[in-house]
């Protein structure tokens, strides 16, 4: 993205080059406000405030309203992903046991992430956007975007599974686990509806199992 180099290298504080990069992005953008904003921090840093008040009035005078659409999507329950307790036998500070995370893309994650950014630029050109520009990152690393959900996946199945569909623990009848550890997967949605919504239910089912002594 135009200016996303001369950020880093503010952050850097190597100024020259942050100059030299943001005034490249404003000479490909006529428009280009986050450069002429970018720059005029610099100058201030740099105790220039005649060339900081010169590139803040282009800030205000060439203004560039700025729209992003980021995509969500779920990635399908594979088998193969799972979290388990790691065969080296190694603990954490508390000595308690680390866990070990097997997890990768599969095909379906890989097309999606393509395809929402393409449809994000089709959205965006449709509504009149101008300087449209499409990004995707298909093998980012998995756990920068997500909800904590999952690792005692639900299923009728104990051998593959760790709680029934009430979040009944297999292995152990009087456990329920009422949280999103049940999930087997997640979408962009916020989980927490359906956590609860999943709660009430699962309790339900306690009570009236308690009522019957099968508990």
């Amino acid at each position: 993205m135009l200016g996303d180099l001369g950020r880093i290298y503010a952050e850097q504080q190597k100024f020259p080059e942050a100059l030299t990069e943001f005034k490249r992005a404003a000479a490909l953008r006529d428009d280009f406000e986050p450069a002429y904003t970018s720059m005029g921090l610099i100058y201030e840093v740099q105790g220039k405030p005649d060339e900081a008040i010169e590139a803040y009035k282009k800030a205000v005078a060439e203004p560039r309203a700025v729209v992003r659409l980021s995509g969500f999507g779920e990635c399908l329950p594979y088998f193969e992903n799972r979290v388990e307790i790691d065969p080296s036998g190694q603990v954490d500070v508390f000595g308690i046991p680390i866990l070990k995370i097997t997890m990768k893309w599969g095909d379906n994650e890989r097309a999606m992430v393509k395809d929402m950014a393409e449809s994000g630029a089709q959205i965006l050109e449709a509504a009149g956007a101008k300087n449209v520009e499409p990004y995707a990152v298909p093998d980012r690393i998995p756990g920068f975007g997500i909800h904590e959900i999952g690792v005692a996946r639900m299923g009728s199945d104990p051998k593959k599974s760790v709680l029934n569909g009430y979040q009944q623990a297999h292995d152990v009848r009087s456990l329920f686990v009422m949280d999103g550890a049940g999930f087997t997967s997640g979408a962009c949605q916020n989980p927490t509806l359906t956590i609860m919504a999943l709660a009430v239910r699962s309790s339900d089912y306690l009570l009236e199992q308690m009522k019957r002594g099968e508990l």
